[in-house]
């Protein structure tokens, strides 16, 4: 089959003569339609981070051939699904999702919304996963803890919603969770850049503020009377923790913040709480990466799936609008060219999305 593979030192190899992925237990084999890009496809590569061989590649959307013993969930032959895959996994190579038949965890994959073309279904997977693990998923050092969209605010009486910031709210996963987080009631800041602001204002989003600007996390503080607790970086890098540091309130042992970057930050505050979420831990799974083993732990995965169908609900009934779609040329083939041209910031306020024939 076609597949896009990883052969160090930092390269893509496009095959046609890989064979089909053995199907394990608790797993479907999919035939894949679209595929999306994401910043973690070309950073695997340029870190050298995969095993020789491994299949790449983590959003994708397309039809069940198989499906494997353990399933539980009510899937069919020939449903159509879209969700999440372990891309440029060290532990178990022939996870991926750039390859016409790819094997996905069942119980992190949803049906494809009526109506929802492909393009736009391949879109969704990641980025609905890292918003459950960002904001809502709790546990200390990981997400933020938030309610869920539905759930009943705890607080007494009326008075100010609650703020949130959210940092690269016109990234993939920012302007997803942007709006989920609206959905769950709270009060939504978020920033951009200038250009990307009618895409956000198009989601219902109206403080909006430029990163580039000096004062941007003093603007935020000032705006929310030092009063914000929470902030999640959809970025990474210490210019991103610096504004989101300076947003948080300065009232020491209330703020907190969580990253898609695990890392350390330069300059970091001794007195918020600090997290960040990788989401290959949603699948519960032994993984090694950056030169750490990460031991599988079942309640991300539990929690996933008590998250995932709240957000494709909110999806379906199209509260939550997909990132615009740009349709890549080439299919399978171009997806190379495709993890270039993002690698060197060719891709702004979009999702890019690849055709699988």
């Amino acid at each position: 089959m076609k597949a896009l593979t990883y052969e160090p030192p930092q390269k893509t190899v496009f095959t046609t003569t890989r064979p089909l992925p053995a199907l394990r237990p608790g797993y479907l084999l999919v035939r894949t339609r679209a595929v999306a890009l994401n910043p973690t496809d070309w950073k695997h590569v340029a870190g050298d981070l995969p095993a020789p061989g491994s299949l790449l590649g983590v959003d994708y959307a397309g039809t069940i051939e198989a499906i494997g013993p353990e399933v539980t969930q009510p899937f069919q032959v020939g449903d159509r699904v879209v969700g999440f895959v372990h891309g440029g996994n060290r532990s178990q190579t022939e996870d991926g999702a750039f390859a016409e038949y790819i094997v996905a965890k069942a119980s992190l994959q949803a049906k494809v919304p009526e109506g929802m073309g492909w393009a736009e279904a391949a879109s969704l997977g990641t980025g609905l996963m890292t918003v459950g693990q960002g904001l809502f998923e709790g546990e200390k050092g990981f997400g933020l803890g938030l309610r869920f969209p539905g759930e009943k605010e705890e607080k007494e009486g009326g008075g100010e919603k609650e703020a949130v910031l959210v940092h690269g709210g016109s990234t993939a996963t920012g302007s997803l969770g942007v709006q989920i987080a609206k959905a769950a009631g709270y009060r939504v800041l978020t920033t951009c850049s200038p250009h990307n602001i009618p895409l956000l204002q198009a989601r219902g989003i109206t403080e909006i503020y430029d990163y580039r600007d000096p004062e941007c996390g003093a603007k935020i503080r000032a705006a929310t009377d030092n009063k914000l607790r929470y902030a999640w970086d959809c970025v990474g890098g210490d210019a991103s923790y610096k504004i989101c540091a300076e947003a948080l309130t300065s009232e020491p042992n209330v703020g907190k913040f969580s990253s898609i970057a695990g890392r350390e930050f330069a300059g970091a505050r001794s007195d918020i709480e600090h997290g960040f979420t990788l989401g290959y831990m949603a699948l519960g799974e032994d993984f090694e990466k950056v030169g750490r083993v990460f031991s599988g732990n079942e309640k991300h995965r539990v929690f996933q799936e008590r998250w995932l169908p709240v957000a494709w609900g909110l999806v379906e009934r199209r509260v939550v609008k997909s990132h615009p779609v740009r349709v890549g040329e080439g299919g399978l083939e171009g997806v190379e060219e495709g993890m270039r041209v993002m690698k060197e910031g060719g891709v702004s306020g979009e999702k890019l999305v690849y055709l699988v024939e």
